[in-house]
């Protein structure tokens, strides 16, 4: 792990605390010393996804995490770190399979539909999307979900959306404002705040999975090298996602595909093989977004089927707006850029295909594209 924390010097005397921590998801590491280098030692804990170091200059001042280079820090062979100035100090290890497995998980309390829905773990066939070619052509794949995945119920809203970019937080993010769903040509009276967030590109979304995780008291899941990504539209390539980081994130196209089919081997949609308007919003039915959530007929799976039953409901699988994800496979020069997957409001019904793949830069922007969040446990 080895990180030098600005060019502090090391003073004579320094002191050191052990704390364990209650937190199931966390524990206490023991450190071992803190010599006149600057180099805190800790020992290693075989389970641990990642360290955080907490400091204080005085026992009766809260903790504080505000050097942002210590708080996710990546296990290695060497239990320490740089950090060359004389305080109280705390390390942490957040475990591996941390999460408790509660049906739903509320990411911020008292927020309406920002829920994220356990998934149960299975296998089906899913489509990898090959941009070599243009059009896209999908390959088939099977795909197996052996860890907990907790997939957001719904589209992220423009509400939620707007809650999160506005709020403090101890890190400074640059995001575009987005909009309240949407038509096209735009008209301002179709739209409202429970409609899916539109016009924000792909750039947005990871910042927003940032600091929702930040605001929830979550490792960020998206950095460029040892920072937290929180500002600008760098070269995709320079993003890296840390697995391990108990934040949420956008989900892979594996992942969005898997929940999409809800179970459903060979399905054509998320809810079954025929298509109209009670199931979802596309095709100019309405000619704009709608409240996220609004088409219970087309929860995944089919009312009835099996993750009905299991009591798993996600809605607008299809149509609405499409979701960007994370990945993108294909030519090296574009797998990391923004995909969006789904279909939206004015979609034919081809494009609602669990299968259906649109590629778009990462720096696109439209009333027909939003996103939702997910979170995993592996």
């Amino acid at each position: 792990m080895n990180r030098r924390f600005g060019s502090f010097r090391t003073c004579a005397s320094f002191s050191l605390l052990v704390v364990a921590f209650c937190r199931a998801q966390e524990v206490g590491v023991p450190i071992k010393g803190f010599d006149n280098g600057g180099t805190l030692s800790f020992g290693q804990v075989s389970n641990a996804a990642y360290y955080r170091v907490d400091w204080t200059p005085s026992l009766q001042v809260p903790w504080s995490g505000s050097w942002d280079a210590f708080h996710c820090i990546v296990p290695t062979n060497q239990g320490d770190v740089y950090l060359g100035v004389p305080r109280f100090y705390r390390v942490t290890a957040v475990l591996k399979g941390y999460l408790d497995r509660p049906q739903v998980i509320n990411i911020l309390p008292g927020i309406e539909k920002d829920s994220l829905v356990l998934v149960p773990r299975g296998t089906n066939t899913c489509h990898v999307a090959i941009a070599s070619t243009m059009p896209p052509t999908n390959a088939p794949v099977s795909f197996a979900l052996d860890y907990d995945l907790w997939m957001g119920q719904y589209e992220v809203s423009y509400a939620f959306y707007c809650l999160v970019s506005t709020s403090q937080s101890r890190r400074v993010y640059s995001m575009n404002p987005g909009y309240r769903g949407g038509a096209y040509p735009l008209n301002p009276s179709v739209t409202a705040e429970d409609h899916p967030v539109t016009c924000v590109n792909w750039y947005d979304a990871l910042k927003f999975c940032n600091k929702l995780s930040e605001l929830a008291g979550l490792a960020p899941v998206y950095y460029i090298g040892s920072d937290v990504f929180t500002n600008g539209e760098p070269d995709a390539d320079s993003i890296t996602a840390f697995s391990l980081a108990d934040g949420v994130r956008l989900p892979t196209q594996l992942e969005w595909e898997y929940c999409a089919r809800g179970g459903l081997p060979n399905s054509l949609y998320p809810w079954g093989n025929t298509i109209g308007s009670s199931y979802a919003n596309y095709f100019y039915n309405l000619g704009h977004t709608t409240a996220v959530g609004s088409y219970p007929a087309g929860i995944v799976g089919g009312v009835g089927g099996t993750w009905d039953l299991a009591e798993v409901r996600l809605y607008d699988f299809a149509g609405n707006v499409c979701e960007f994800l994370w990945d993108r496979s294909g030519e090296k020069e574009i797998y990391r850029y923004g995909m969006d997957a789904g279909g939206h409001f004015n979609a034919s019904a081809s494009s609602l295909r669990c299968a259906s793949r649109t590629f778009v830069d990462a720096t696109y922007k439209e009333v027909y594209v939003g996103f939702r969040v997910c979170r995993s446990n592996r």
